[in-house]
């Protein structure tokens, strides 16, 4: 643990299938940072030189293995900053397959690999992303978004992660991709671009909205902290169907101040979606009951 504890940051590990012996992982390691060119002010020194002892997991298209033990654990020496791991028969793909390392997140670290695995990942997400761990799902997007932002993968593979979001409704998903979709939608808000977002993320919100509803009634924890998110995002890109909701239910509180219709996780997404597309009548209640409150 050592190294875990005693040094700064977590590393970047990059995965590439050796192409002449396939059942063979080329495996590297580097300290990651979002801005590699950053001055380190060496306040801190490395006993390790900023190299970590590794725990790697690794399941692929052909295998589809996210249920590992320790006998599945292979280590990259923290002497090493590459090392090849040759793997059993058959347990990598030959031709167009995928590989995905970290296998459920248990290490703390960041994956990368060559443009060819990005592009079989994504195409798995987008004909059954089901097949890929919930964990490791949200991994592909946090990574992919984490690299791109570093220099170290080109922003049109983040972007292509988020492709798929409209069929899944997990939260640990929606979570994760929040973060980016928020992120964009910023760096977007004051350009030309910005229309053309709000209409590709109303399409991703569509199918998600409708499976999750609007009601917190018999759902699960994290059905509805998926909920909470996607409503949020609904609001925030001005879908009808989630604004009228906030609309009619604010309504009825104002009618009826003494009992509060909108589901406590909903509360502030349909308070901002209420007083942005209402005026002063709107403004004036909430200002009220919040002195009250």
């Amino acid at each position: 643990m050592d190294t875990w504890i005693l040094q700064m940051n977590y590393p970047l590990v990059t995965v590439i299938q050796d192409r002449e012996r396939h059942d063979t992982l080329c495996v590297r390691q580097e300290r990651y940072l979002t801005d590699p060119n950053a001055t380190d002010p060496e306040n801190y020194e490395s006993p390790y030189n900023y190299s970590w002892t590794i725990p790697l997991t690794f399941s692929s298209s052909q295998t589809l293995k996210f249920n590992h033990t320790k006998t599945d654990v292979y280590w990259l020496d923290k002497d090493l900053e590459s090392a090849h791991f040759t793997l059993g028969d058959n347990e990598l793909p030959r031709t167009d397959g995928w590989i995905l390392a970290n296998v459920r997140q248990y290490g703390y670290y960041r994956v990368n690999y060559e443009l060819s695995n990005w592009d079989a990942l994504i195409r798995q997400l987008m004909e059954d992303y089901q097949v890929i761990h919930v964990i490791n799902r949200a991994q592909i997007i946090d990574d992919a978004w984490a690299l791109a932002e570093s220099g170290h993968l080109p922003i049109r593979y983040a972007l292509r992660t988020l492709k798929f979001i409209n069929r899944d409704t997990a939260y640990v998903v929606w979570s994760t991709a929040e973060i980016q979709i928020e992120r964009l939608g910023k760096l977007l808000s004051e350009t030309p671009a910005y229309g053309a977002f709000k209409s590709f993320m109303k399409y991703k919100l569509a199918a998600p909205l409708e499976v999750l509803g609007m009601s917190n009634a018999g759902s699960s924890h994290t059905d509805i902290r998926a909920r909470e998110i996607v409503v949020k995002l609904a609001c925030v890109f001005g879908m009808r169907e989630c604004v009228e909701r906030a609309q009619e239910q604010f309504r009825e509180w104002v009618a009826d101040p003494g009992h509060n219709p909108i589901d406590i996780e909903l509360r502030k997404t349909f308070y901002c979606a209420a007083i942005k597309e209402g005026g002063w009548e709107e403004w004036r209640f909430l200002l009220k009951v919040g002195d009250l409150m």
